[in-house]
């Protein structure tokens, strides 16, 4: 039964490594695939050679080949060989000695007159050691994180039920990853944003210009604006010391306002945007761009030579296609049944760097990862250079496909809608996961914030504070447009640690414009 568990130790094991990122269930599909697939294998190899016991090995070393892929092109990186002026990089060098280990193997199984009992139990005693490994592994890490699962009704309180203006309005709420402010674009990244936010303002938006993120991880900022609410009750009930991210999950998924807005006849739209944060559960409508393997699945999926073969698979190729579906047809979505909420979550300008400022496609020569600040800066290659060089190209190509986007939704939208673009934070060229000193807070901390609140029916556009963190986002909207009793709170900005996501610092007072890096690349000339 080695090549059984082995089969499904893969997804046990990665499920191991990340335990307080994801629920169990994600890895049921996972595991039945590669046990069916493995099944099949020593199938067809049982009926070929007539015996079970050396279809079970050669199974099992190509389980062990297969899997072990993505692991050895991380361990190798991407060397450069040119023979006669033919470029061998990594896969030309890691697919034929794959290939070859696994025949050699099985030719050795194959024609071997030795018994293979011994081995056989061997190795089922090695594949339950492995199994039993990644089962306490997770087990341990389920029991430190433990109190995550006593919130899993965590709610935030509802508004009072109003009556809203009529017609309801379509409202869009676009998260462009890590948009940071116009200040911090032009300090830090020599990069002049105003051209964008004035035909922002051309079409009637309101741009805050001070405006800042309330925390500096996405889960910690989507949590709190769909909630209305800072997340300290639940850093008391998960605890400051947990990493444990499936409480933020829920509490994305079954938000106030989107309970809110569901009491009011308004259905759920949202996209995928490759990130498990964006939520599914409890969405009526849910809309991707292909395969929806998911962000585990999709990582369990680069542990194999698949994505060489397939382009669908390829994770650099599928993100820039999660990208580019959810900018293409946003504008279709207003013809659509109304009244709707959207969720658009666009990982972009955020790592990976994957466009030029046309849209052109990029590649970047390591493995996949969408990696932020320190964790980016850890990457093979990666320079703080090459992230502002990145990030003002991928702000390029943002800013060319919002417009339009937003002039079809406001041209096409039966009722004027509310439609708003946020940064869930910054960028992380200068973000140290692990020190609050270490980070140059107003440059995580800004974020572009802008609204089209339109006048509908005998309701005038509010007046916003330029200050308005995210916190206060759908407050207003929901007290302006739907008569909902909700004040708005304090804007306020916590710190927390990527090991420690729950140990908030306030950090308000330290969100004074940035000062200009030296080093930063000057923007390059245009003609």
């Amino acid at each position: 039964m080695h090549w059984l568990i082995l089969a499904a130790y893969p997804a046990m094991f990665l499920y191991s490594r990340n335990a307080s990122e994801f629920p169990p269930e994600v890895m049921i599909v996972p595991v039945l695939v590669t046990m069916l697939c493995a099944m099949e294998v020593w199938g067809v190899l049982s009926l070929l050679l007539r015996n079970t016991l050396k279809a079970a090995l050669i199974t099992s070393l190509a389980l062990v080949l297969v899997f072990f892929y993505g692991h050895a092109v991380a361990l190798i990186g991407n060397p450069h060989f040119y023979i006669s002026g033919v470029h061998i990089g990594h896969h030309k060098i890691l697919l034929p000695l794959m290939s070859g280990l696994l025949l050699v193997g099985a030719a050795w199984v194959i024609f071997t007159r030795r018994k293979l009992y011994t081995l056989t139990k061997v190795l089922n005693v090695a594949a339950g050691i492995l199994a039993l490994i990644a089962t306490a592994t997770t087990v341990a890490a389920k029991v430190s994180d433990g109190k995550g699962m006593v919130v899993a009704t965590y709610q935030a309180p509802d508004a009072p039920p109003q009556p809203p203006v009529r017609p309801a309005p379509d409202i869009y709420y676009i998260i462009l990853d890590g948009y940071g402010r116009a200040d911090t674009l032009s300090d830090l990244y020599g990069f002049d944003n105003e051209p964008f936010l004035d035909a922002l303002r051309a079409k009637g938006f309101y741009v805050a210009d001070r405006a800042a993120a309330n925390y500096p991880q996405t889960a910690l900022s989507l949590a709190c604006s769909l909630n209305m609410e800072y997340l300290d009750r639940l850093s008391e009930t998960v605890g400051k010391e947990k990493r444990d991210h499936l409480p933020l999950r829920h509490a994305i998924a079954d938000s106030s306002l989107l309970r809110f807005l569901k009491a009011r006849g308004y259905k759920s739209v949202a996209y995928d945007s490759g990130a498990e944060v964006t939520p599914r559960r409890g969405m009526d409508v849910w809309l991707s761009q292909g395969p929806d393997l998911g962000e585990f699945g999709q990582a369990l999926l680069e542990t194999t030579p698949v994505p060489v073969f397939m382009r669908d698979f390829k994770r650099y190729d599928v993100h820039r296609r999660t990208v580019l579906h959810t900018l293409d047809t946003l504008p279709d979505l207003a013809a659509t049944n109304s009244p709707k909420f959207v969720l658009a979550h666009v990982l972009c300008p955020h790592p990976p760097f994957v466009f030029d400022e046309t849209g052109k496609a990029i590649t970047p020569s390591r493995p996949f990862s969408a990696d932020d600040g320190s964790a980016y800066m850890a990457l093979r290659g990666a320079s703080r250079i090459e992230y502002v060089e990145g990030y003002r190209k991928q702000v390029r190509f943002i800013n060319a496909r919002i417009l339009p986007a937003v002039d079809a939704l406001i041209k096409n939208s039966p009722t004027p809608p509310i439609i708003i673009i946020q940064g869930d934070h910054g960028p992380g060229s200068m973000l140290n996961w692990e020190s609050l000193e270490g980070s140059n807070i107003p440059e995580r901390m800004g974020i572009l914030s802008a609204y089209y609140l339109p006048a509908i029916g005998q309701t005038a556009p509010p007046r916003l504070p330029d200050d308005i963190s995210p916190v206060n986002t759908f407050r207003c909207v929901l007290r302006h447009y739907f008569q909902a009793e909700m004040d708005p709170l304090p804007d306020r900005s916590f710190f927390s640690t990527a090991a420690r996501p729950y140990d908030f610092i306030d950090v308000t007072g330290r969100l004074k414009r940035p000062a200009p890096i030296e080093s930063a690349p000057p923007e390059p000339a245009t003609e």
